[in-house]
């Protein structure tokens, strides 16, 4: 569909009604081509309305089909609601989190600036 005023292409779906309400007022991330969407739900939201940034058919198809996976899955986890994770997850993002860490502080992981004598 495409918006008025605008050549780009524009992604409308209706939220469902199992899950409209445990979604409102959350933000969902959602990729569009090589970029992430932040859309926020609103009190009185029906649908999600984004633009898929390009007036090509053929990108414009691809991308509403990645836009509509991302949407599918964070549907189905609000329908699931929060669960535990094994310890294998567990150790899996731990092991995402220090390598964030690493990656940042790895060159240099002293502070900027002197903390005083002694340091």
């Amino acid at each position: 569909m495409r918006r008025p005023g605008t050549r780009n292409e524009q992604f409308i779906q209706r939220i469902p009604s199992d899950v409209i309400d445990r979604i409102r007022g959350t933000k969902l991330l959602i990729p569009v081509g090589d970029r992430i969407v932040t859309k926020k739900i609103g009190p009185t939201a029906q649908d999600i309305r984004l633009s898929l940034s390009t007036s090509d058919p053929k990108v414009a198809k691809e991308r509403h089909a990645q836009v509509s996976a991302a949407l599918a899955k964070h549907y189905a986890a609000a329908r699931q609601g929060p669960r535990r994770l094994t310890p294998k997850e567990t150790v899996a993002l731990a092991g995402i989190a220090y390598r964030i860490w690493v990656d940042a502080f790895d060159d240099d992981p002293r502070p900027s600036r002197s903390l005083g004598p002694g340091d």
